[in-house]
């Protein structure tokens, strides 16, 4: 692990006569789900500066916010409050980090390890500088492709360093989006030491085309893989799903006890739903038979079919479950709260929760904090959604390691 770098603050070397000000950064070399503390000293007290956060990944991605500086001349990102440049609201210190945007919206791909400049201009006028450097691997960190035909299953395979002790694993996958969109989360859980298979479903070469009749083998095949691996405690397996992955991390723990021991379900559904985007195919099967589907959108209990309802009651673990109270893809919060409901009474004697977040909307799910997202209406609940998640996904693996 990153060993916590010392409370640094002084004058950037190389900087031109004019750039006064002082960038402390509390880690200037961090993991990329931990914070950061900036505080820009030597200021004017009256001038309003602009602070401009610069990442350069393939394509340039940058954000902006301006701050008037108080009587002590020093600004706080943890405390100071933007007066403008900026679509977060309120002080936020990692307000930067989450916000970045590309020129277009072209697609981009984060790499492991990101290198940041923090500018600080004054009238125009750049003042201070500062790099950072923030990591989503550790020393050691292994990954391993997976595909259809040499493994059984489509993947990546994050694998701790050598030598860690066995640790339960994680199989990750996404959506109806396709493909690994999870494979972050799956290297950021390595990183924290559970070995992880992020699973790709459909989308890929060797796997149907669309989230359409998937088996449910599939995955239960994907969790022997898992199982398999050196560092993993075969007897502490989870699965981790986001939206449509959610629906699906409920179903697999229903149909394979014997090899699910915990669940982490992100913005799911309650039932199983018709396949995308009409919903008149289903979504999965079982044993060659279609699993019971219903065609009533956000509906935690349908009437068209009732066998649609996922009998979570089956699960033989713990269940996290995650909702966003202004999800505009589906009824995260009425389908999650339906399960929990379920399980409760049917007196499941396993832990079983609700993590719901009222402001918060369908890209909760997407787990990770301080990354950058899109600006929807709901970006910055979604973010303070993922700060609570994150942990919250760390601390229930960990207590099923100590189980």
């Amino acid at each position: 692990m990153l060993s916590a770098l010392a409370f640094v603050g002084a004058a950037l070397g190389g900087c031109g006569q004019d750039e006064r000000a002082t960038i402390s950064i509390d880690h200037p070399d961090s993991l990329s789900d931990r914070p950061v503390h900036v505080r820009i000293g030597g200021l004017p007290a009256g001038h309003t500066v602009s602070v401009q956060l610069r990442l350069v990944n393939k394509r340039t991605l940058a954000s902006t916010a301006a701050y008037r500086v108080p009587s002590g001349g020093v600004v706080d990102l943890r405390t100071a409050k933007p007066v403008g440049g900026t679509p977060y609201h309120g002080a936020d210190p990692m307000g930067l980090f989450w916000t970045l945007r590309a020129k277009t919206d072209a697609p981009w791909h984060l790499t492991w390890t990101l290198r940041y400049t923090l500018t600080v201009r004054d009238g125009g006028t750049v003042v201070g500088r500062r790099t950072l450097t923030r990591r989503s691997t550790v020393s050691g960190l292994h990954s391993r492709k997976l595909r259809p035909d040499t493994d059984g299953v489509y993947g990546t395979m994050f694998e701790p360093p050598a030598g860690s002790p066995k640790r339960p694993g994680v199989l990750v996958f996404g959506g109806s989006e396709g493909g690994e969109f999870l494979d972050g989360v799956a290297r950021m859980l390595a990183v924290h030491g559970f070995p992880s298979l992020s699973l790709a479903y459909f989308g890929e070469p060797g796997l149907p085309s669309s989230l359409t009749r998937v088996p449910l083998e599939y995955f239960a095949k994907a969790m022997t893989v898992l199982s398999h691996q050196p560092g993993v405690d075969p007897r502490h397996l989870a699965v981790l799903g986001g939206s449509r992955g959610g629906e699906a991390a409920l179903l697999v723990g229903s149909y394979f006890p014997a090899q699910v021991h915990a669940v982490i379900a992100l913005t799911p559904a309650n039932v199983a739903v018709g396949a995308p985007p009409s919903g008149h195919d289903p979504a999965w099967t079982y044993r060659g038979k279609a699993i019971p589907y219903t065609r009533q959108f956000n509906e935690p209990a349908p009437t068209d079919v009732p066998k649609a309802v996922i009998p979570v009651e089956r699960i033989a673990g713990p269940v996290l479950l995650t909702c966003g109270g202004r999800d505009a893809v589906w009824a995260s919060c009425p389908y999650a709260r339906a399960a929990d409901a379920r399980l409760s009474a049917h007196h499941d004697r396993y832990p079983h929760r609700v993590l719901a977040y009222p402001g918060a909307g369908h890209r909760s799910n997407a787990l990770l904090p301080y990354v950058p997202v899109r600006n929807d209406p709901t970006a910055q609940a979604d973010e303070a959604a993922k700060r609570s998640e994150w942990p919250a996904t760390l601390a229930f693996l960990k207590q099923l390691r100590s189980a």
